[in-house]
């Protein structure tokens, strides 16, 4: 798990920092499957502001393959992800 400390009774956490590149996939969600659009690397700042300085489209294989897998991942685990 990536939760590190958790105080009881919030929704406030501390998780283990995993390094990485910055990116956003967006997805489809349908009653049969979800599709993931071509994910996106995004520049953030790195002086601690979590500032977008901009982005580009695609990104690079095989990136781009574990970006739309783990947000399918991601997105299966919270369960529905159909609107009302």
């Amino acid at each position: 798990s990536h939760v590190v400390w958790q105080p009881a009774g919030t929704d406030r956490r501390l998780e283990r920092f995993c390094p990485g590149h910055d990116a956003s996939v967006a997805l489809l969600c349908g009653p049969q499957r979800i599709v993931a659009l071509p994910a996106s690397r995004q520049y953030m700042a790195k002086d601690g502001s979590f500032e977008y300085l901009g982005g580009e489209i695609p990104l690079p294989a095989p990136l781009l393959q574990r970006a739309a897998r783990l947000a399918v991942k991601a997105v299966s685990s919270v369960g529905s992800s159909l609107g009302d």
